[in-house]
């Protein structure tokens, strides 16, 4: 079962082929909210087909494992965000990088309207 979560895609490298049935790309990707978040994330095999040719500002869900193994050297854990899939939300527009001034009065705008405190103790009447 994966994970998802809310993001921006900020940027996609270049396709790694490592042997003929391993081949690897490294995309970054950015949380949507009021204290947004880098999340450097891999894509292997067939779940490269998502990632590829997704335009960099795109907003979705990211799908998502998180992988962990402990090091026989210095028993320590590593662990890494293997992606699944990206689902572009098509709700968002057209992509806008974040650097832009459209970008960024687009990221204060999702994030104005979230909950506070104080709206916990407001009475519905």
């Amino acid at each position: 079962m994966s994970n998802t979560i809310k993001v921006r895609l900020t940027s996609v490298g270049q396709e790694q082929r490592i042997s003929d049935k391993f081949s690897k790309i490294e995309a970054e990707f950015e949380t949507v909210g009021e204290y947004p978040t880098p999340i450097g994330v891999e894509f292997v095999n067939k779940s490269i087909e998502g990632i590829k040719n997704a335009p960099i500002g795109s907003m979705g869900e990211l799908y998502f494992d998180l992988r962990g193994y402990r090091s026989e050297k210095n028993n320590k854990v590593y662990t890494s965000i293997r992606g699944v899939s990206f689902s572009i939300d098509e709700s968002y527009g057209s992509p806008i990088p974040k650097n832009t001034k459209e970008g960024q009065q687009r990221q204060f705008t999702e994030t104005k309207g979230a909950a506070t405190k104080e709206d916990e103790y407001e009475l519905p009447f």
